[in-house]
C-alpha cells in the first residue's frame, strides 16, 4: 500500500462519507423555492435532466407544483439503516393524509432511522394534524444564516425524538450559542440540571409533571416527558456547504464559530462538506477569490506577491508567479494595486467538492447525538 493512501486522505477524498443516511426516500418530488438556501439546490439541478421537468420546472428552477409519491410508501428498509426523505414532507400541497401514511409506513420499521429535513418547520403542527410523531423520526430544520433562525423556534415546538439542525449551505453566521439558550429559555430551565416536561401529544413545554391545556385537547400527563438533562444532546448539527457549479463560498470563521458552539453545549457535529470552495490562506494563488466574513467577495488575486517593506504608507513588493512563498503577502486584484488580506478576510479556491473534501481542523466529524440510552452507530444498526 502506498504512503499516500492513508485512511485520512480516503476519507478526504471519498465524497460518499458525506452523507449522514444510508437511502434516500423520495416521497415528494419537485418543490418551490422559500428562501436564498434554495438558490443552487441540488435536487433542482438533478430534477431537470428527468423526462417530465418541463411539467415542473422553468429554467432549471422549481415553480412551486410537486408530486405525491404515494407507490414508494410500500418501500422496505433494514433494520439499522438511516433513511432521508426526499424532497420536503412538510410542503404545503403535501396532504395531510399523506403524511400520516408516511407516518404509519415508518412505524412498521422500528428499528430504521428516519430523517425529515424542511425550511417550513411552521407548517409541521398542521401537517400533523394532532397525530404524535413517530419515535424513530426525526425532524430538522435548514438555517442557512442568522436571518432564519426562527424555523428552529418551530422547529423545537415539534414534540420530535430528535432535532436536525441543517446548516447547509451555510450562507451566513448562525449564532448556534443562542439558540441553546433560546431553547433553554422556552424550556423555562435555568441550568441542566433542572426538570422540564414536553408533551409528545401536543407539544407543550412546561416546569411540572401534569394534565394541561393546549388550544383544543387536555393531555394526560403520562404524555410528557423529562427533556431538559437530554435535550441538547436530542439536537444534531449538520454543517456544509454549496457544491452547485455557481455554488457560493463559505466563510471558514462561520463554520469554526458553529464547531465551538456545539463543543462548549455538547452538542453533535457532522460536518459534511466544505463544497465547492475550500479556505487557501496562506497558500494563495491568482485566481482566489478574497470572501469578507459577511460573505461578499470583495476581489480576486489576479498577482501574487512577496512582502519587501513598507515606507511612508507605500508598500513595496516582488512579483512571485508560483504564487504563496511567504507568511505575509500581498495580493493584487481589480481594485487595486495592492490588498493585505484584512481582518475578517480570507482567501478561497474553487476546487470542486471532491478536492475540497470535509477536513475540518486536521480531522473529520460525524458525530451523532446518542438519545434515551441508545446510541446509533454510523457503521450501522441500533446498539
Amino acid at each position: 500500500m502506498q504512503a499516500a493512501d492513508t485512511l485520512f486522505q480516503k476519507e478526504q477524498k471519498n465524497i460518499y462519507g458525506i452523507r449522514y443516511w444510508d437511502r434516500p426516500w423520495t416521497l415528494v418530488k419537485w418543490c418551490s423555492h422559500v428562501s436564498p438556501g434554495c438558490d443552487h439546490c441540488w435536487s433542482a439541478r438533478l430534477s431537470k435532466m428527468l423526462p417530465d421537468s418541463d411539467k415542473y420546472m422553468n429554467k432549471g428552477k422549481f415553480f412551486g407544483k410537486i408530486k405525491i409519491m404515494e407507490n414508494k410508501l410500500s418501500m422496505k428498509f433494514k433494520p439499522g439503516e438511516r433513511v432521508s426523505i426526499w424532497n420536503d414532507l412538510f410542503h404545503k400541497d403535501v396532504p395531510v393524509k399523506f403524511i400520516a401514511d408516511v407516518f404509519d409506513a415508518i412505524e412498521q420499521h422500528p428499528e430504521t432511522l428516519f430523517f425529515a429535513l424542511t425550511k417550513r418547520p411552521e407548517l409541521i403542527s398542521e401537517k400533523v394534524n394532532g397525530k404524535t410523531l413517530p419515535l424513530n423520526l426525526w425532524t430538522g430544520a435548514t438555517i442557512e444564516s442568522c436571518d432564519y433562525l426562527v424555523r428552529f423556534d418551530h422547529l423545537i415546538r415539534t414534540p420530535s425524538t430528535g432535532y436536525i439542525l441543517s446548516l447547509e449551505p451555510l450562507l451566513g453566521d448562525v449564532p448556534l450559542k443562542s439558540i441553546f439558550a433560546r431553547w433553554a429559555l422556552a424550556s423555562g430551565a435555568t441550568e441542566k440540571t433542572s426538570a422540564i416536561y414536553i408533551c409528545r401529544v401536543c407539544g407543550s413545554i412546561r416546569n411540572t409533571f401534569s394534565l394541561h391545556q393546549d388550544t383544543a385537547n387536555r393531555c394526560p400527563g403520562s404524555a410528557c416527558e423529562q427533556i431538559w438533562t437530554h435535550v441538547l444532546k436530542k439536537i444534531w448539527v449538520i454543517i456544509g456547504g454549496e457544491n452547485d457549479t455557481h455554488g457560493r463560498a463559505m466563510h471558514p470563521e462561520w463554520v469554526l464559530s458553529a464547531l465551538q458552539d456545539c463543543r462548549e453545549a455538547d452538542v453533535a457535529v457532522h460536518f459534511k462538506q466544505w463544497g465547492k470552495y475550500i479556505p487557501t490562506y496562506p497558500y494563495v494563488l491568482p485566481g482566489d477569490k478574497i470572501v469578507r466574513r459577511d460573505g461578499i467577495v470583495s476581489g480576486k488575486v489576479v498577482r501574487v506577491y512577496d512582502k519587501v517593506d513598507s515606507l511612508g504608507g507605500v508598500t513595496a513588493g516582488r512579483y512571485n508567479p508560483e504564487g504563496y512563498r511567504k507568511e505575509s503577502i500581498y495580493a493584487t486584484h481589480e481594485t487595486s494595486s495592492f490588498k493585505e488580506k484584512s481582518e475578517g478576510e480570507v482567501f478561497m479556491r474553487a476546487v470542486g467538492k471532491r478536492a475540497a473534501g470535509r477536513i475540518l481542523k486536521s480531522r473529520t466529524y460525524s458525530e451523532i447525538p446518542a438519545l434515551n440510552d441508545t446510541v446509533y452507530n454510523l457503521s450501522g444498526g441500533l446498539e
